[in-house]
């Protein structure tokens, strides 16, 4: 989606990133008719919330060495850690 000059001089203004549009582009939720986009504290807080339990489950896997699973067309078959046949 392009931008018009209007929004670039209005971030420039504000102090506003693009990648502060791209997370409200991202996370934020359609409001009114349609034309508004708003990310506001409440859905920051649970975008926040995902994104620590998301941390958790990789920190977890990470400390098992990964993961690897198995899927033919779309079913998933069998998982397992990824350093799970080392030989001691």
């Amino acid at each position: 989606m392009s931008n018009t000059r209007h929004i670039h001089a209005r971030c420039s203004q504000r102090g506003i990133k693009q990648s502060m549009l791209d997370l409200v582009k991202e996370f934020g939720t359609l409001s009114g008719n349609g034309e508004k986009i708003v990310l506001n504290r409440k859905g920051i807080d649970q975008v926040l919330k995902t994104l620590n339990a998301l941390k958790q489950d990789l920190m977890a896997a990470s400390n098992r060495g990964g993961y690897v699973l198995i899927s033919d067309h779309g079913t998933d078959i069998t998982v397992y850690a990824l350093d799970s046949f080392k030989r001691g």
